[in-house]
């Protein structure tokens, strides 16, 4: 009788377990979702740098894997909290690609590199309104401030700040750039 009733209920349950059974292997044979893959990415820190791998990838686009991605001696979370670009050596200026529909898409560490005798690397946009636009707004200026700017104001204060910094590079001074090219901005 006892046998019956296991039999009964094995039965009755076989059915329900057994394909929850084979969806658990299945799954662990596929590995982890995407969704799960960038959950342990942001919880984790390869290289020890205070930045998250997901951080270091998707918004910073700096190696996960080495603590100073540019190798100048300064770690990445310290370069970031500097406002300065940790994938351009300390004392060079890195220019960014153009943002031109023709340009691809660059890795990080790329662009064109000046040796400008600064403390810090510096990220100098092309010559060109979309390019200062998009500079500007990735240094947090917003969209209603920038369309206070005509394309020849963001020009002729490129042109100023690039003056004032070349200025101060051939001087030796990297503080008096920002402080003139923060000054000499034109107005709206």
């Amino acid at each position: 009788m006892v046998l019956t009733v296991v039999q009964i209920r094995r039965s009755i349950i076989m059915p329900f377990t057994a394909p929850v059974e084979r969806l658990v292997e299945i799954r662990n044979m596929l590995g982890p979702t995407d969704e799960e893959k960038e959950a342990k990415a942001k919880r984790s820190d390869a290289d020890g740098d205070g930045l998250s791998d997901w951080d270091e990838a998707n918004i910073y686009r700096t190696s996960s894997y080495l603590r100073d991605t540019d190798s100048d001696g300064v770690p990445d979370n310290t370069e970031i909290a500097n406002q300065t670009d940790p994938n351009c050596p300390k004392g060079q200026v890195c220019l960014l690609p153009s943002l031109s529909a023709t340009s691809s898409s660059v890795g990080a560490g790329s662009g064109l590199m000046l040796d400008s005798g600064s403390s810090g690397g510096t990220i100098v946009p092309d010559r060109s309104p979309a390019s200062i636009r998009a500079f500007l707004k990735s240094q947090g200026v917003s969209d209603a401030d920038l369309a206070n700017y005509s394309d020849q104001a963001l020009l002729d204060a490129y042109d100023q700040s690039q003056a004032a910094f070349s200025g101060s590079a051939n001087a030796g001074s990297s503080n008096s750039s920002s402080t003139s090219a923060s000054s000499s901005a034109p107005t709206p």
